[in-house]
């Protein structure tokens, strides 16, 4: 009896251990891509937010840089990639208020979706609900990066002009 207990416990640990690991995704560079819309997304998401430094201290999103933490397949047209904001380096990790934003959703290879800790959100319908969605934050994001160029990351002022 203990020794089928065991195994029971021993195969569903290994299959638990299976499953997560086929989700997780190597960062490819043919995906490189997909990874640079999805960091422009997210900068279109979080610059409405409040960003605050782990000292309290605000700061605008656009001073951050955006960095990739996890790549997962959720279903055969979706992957979620989850992202951080630091400030001037990857130690001074950001977070976003009052909502915090996590990542960015990438559904059928165009259509861009934030993901929220804890909070979620019922997808607004059809794609150009979506895509229309998407188009407010890009213009929001490009009218705040031509504010002041100067205090917006590298990366972020080169992508504007593309």
């Amino acid at each position: 009896m203990r020794r089928l207990i065991f195994a029971i416990f021993l195969l569903t640990f290994i299959s638990c251990n299976s499953n997560n690991a086929k989700h997780e995704e190597a960062v490819q560079p043919g995906h490189s891509d997909n990874l640079e819309n999805a960091k422009w997304y997210f900068y279109c998401y979080a610059s409405p937010l409040q960003v605050y430094l782990t000292g309290s201290r605000e700061i605008s999103p656009l001073e951050c840089e955006v960095t990739v933490n996890v790549v997962r397949r959720i279903s055969i047209d979706t992957i979620n990639i989850y992202l951080n904001l630091s400030y001037k380096d990857t130690s001074n990790i950001c977070v976003t208020k009052p909502l915090s934003l996590v990542g960015v959703a990438r559904i059928k290879s165009e259509l861009y979706l934030p993901i929220y800790h804890m909070v979620r959100f019922d997808s607004p319908g059809n794609d150009s609900a979506i895509l229309a969605v998407m188009s407010i934050h890009e213009r929001m994001l490009t009218e705040k990066i031509k504010e002041d160029p100067e205090k917006v990351v590298r990366w972020l002022r080169n992508r504007s002009k593309q």
